[in-house]
């Protein structure tokens, strides 16, 4: 997939690509400008399978999932 992305996008968009621990990372957020946190209520692949599903923004917590999944993106493997 990253070498599609550079393929594509050559360093138009810059890329970065980390590996996790198991486990540690969810796809039920999703992260705007280091600023705003959305969660959705499925996961990414199942979001239009299943009814209903919604994305809620998490105003009074946006800075504690920002802060806990930028140590989890520090703490990762680089990849490129």
């Amino acid at each position: 997939a990253a070498a599609k992305w550079v393929a594509q996008y050559g360093g138009g968009r810059p890329l970065s690509v980390r590996l996790a621990s198991a486990k540690t990372l969810h796809d039920r957020a999703i992260f705007v400008d280091r600023s705003q946190a959305w969660t959705l209520t499925q996961s990414l692949k199942d979001f239009a399978k299943r009814s209903p599903a919604e994305i809620v923004r998490a105003d009074d917590t946006a800075a504690l999932k920002i802060g806990a999944y930028e140590a989890i993106w520090t703490a990762s493997k680089v990849v490129c």
